[in-house]
């Protein structure tokens, strides 16, 4: 499908498919919904802020626009393309904003594990999200204590680890 095709060229960097989608993205977010097609928005979010790395300007830019749209929907399927997105902040200011967004009234606690798992991916913040685990038990046990999402934020935050 072309779906895929554009999904891989955004995942290998391609510098066309890359304009292309920059483009697309600043048309939508600007308020014209058929810039960007729904199966392609998560591809693009995530391309997007991860590949902004030499960019701090434009991934900011991504990252008030990612909460702009996460606040703005009361669709969970929307949020949930959002979110893995805005965690991957390519700078440790950013990483530290979409950890603070995570643990916000914003997400839903059951959607909060997800959002750690998606931290521990992005290099710039897993030792943020370690720290903070570490240094802030107590109180996630208590906000997340009774329905197993203190042991899904653990398991995601501890999977990130690997040892040889």
């Amino acid at each position: 499908r072309r779906v895929h095709g554009i999904a891989r060229a955004l995942r290998a960097e391609d510098p066309a498919t890359v304009a292309e989608a920059r483009r697309r993205f600043d048309a939508f977010i600007g308020g014209d919904e058929s810039a960007l097609h729904p199966d392609l928005r998560a591809s693009v979010y995530t391309a997007l802020m991860a590949g902004s790395a030499n960019d701090e300007a434009f991934a900011a830019h991504m990252t008030d626009a990612l909460v702009r749209l996460y606040r703005a929907t009361s669709a969970h399927d929307v949020k949930v393309t959002i979110l893995p997105a805005l965690m991957r902040g390519p700078s440790p200011a950013l990483a530290q904003r979409a950890l603070d967004f995570a643990l916000s009234d914003d997400v839903r606690s059951q959607d909060v594990f997800s959002a750690f798992a998606s931290l521990m991916a992005n290099p710039f913040a897993k030792a943020l999200v370690w720290r903070y685990v570490k240094e802030n038990l107590d109180a996630l046990q208590a906000r997340f204590a009774g329905a197993f999402l203190m042991a899904r934020i653990v398991s995601s935050v501890v999977s990130g680890f690997t040892t040889k």
